[in-house]
């Protein structure tokens, strides 16, 4: 079984964790705030617009940061329990910090470009005369920065786990070494 002892300062992830949590909530509520204005915004009026769905749009903007908010929120409960293994962390923070990239492209690609490669079809809004703007409202810079924000914590987390595991290895050397010694 994994060792699940945090040693010296990487003991500090509870707080790392609850960053990730409130930087995830923060993005979360961002995407929720995307999702609801466009949601029933209107769309041009060409023949082939169709509107996407709701769900879609939840999934597209609030998905992955509900879901590394949650990561986040177990992470800290196994941690309090003494049951978050440092080699786990470091599989997660990776998985984490891979899909936050794929996320903050697939945004930056989508809301950038008018050809999204059929991500998520936002040109079909007629941004002048419904007033809607991607930019103009605050949400997208917003998500992104959040977002990013939150992708820079996984690195963190990271490195706590990291950590722990080197000094785990340099304490079984030191007492493989005592023994060897005797």
């Amino acid at each position: 079984m994994a060792d699940t002892r945090w040693r010296g300062w990487s003991s500090g992830i509870r707080w790392v964790l609850v960053a990730i949590f409130l930087m995830s909530l923060v993005t979360w509520a961002i995407g929720c705030a995307f999702t609801a204005r466009f949601a029933n915004a209107p769309i041009g009026d060409s023949p082939y617009y169709s509107r996407i769905s709701t769900a879609e749009l939840y999934f597209y903007a609030a998905g992955f940061p509900m879901a590394t908010m949650l990561a986040a929120v177990i992470d800290f409960v196994l941690h309090m329990r003494g049951w978050l293994s440092p080699v786990v962390s470091i599989i997660w923070s990776l998985i984490a910090f891979g899909v936050w990239i794929w996320v903050l492209l697939m945004w930056g690609v989508t809301e950038w470009s008018p050809d999204t490669g059929g991500i998520l079809d936002l040109y079909m809004y007629d941004y002048a005369v419904n007033g809607i703007d991607v930019y103009g409202d605050g949400l997208f810079y917003s998500r992104v920065s959040t977002g990013s924000v939150a992708a820079l914590l996984t690195l963190v987390q990271l490195s706590f786990a990291a950590r722990a595991v080197d000094l785990e290895r340099k304490e079984r050397k030191a007492r493989v070494g005592k023994l060897e010694g005797a």
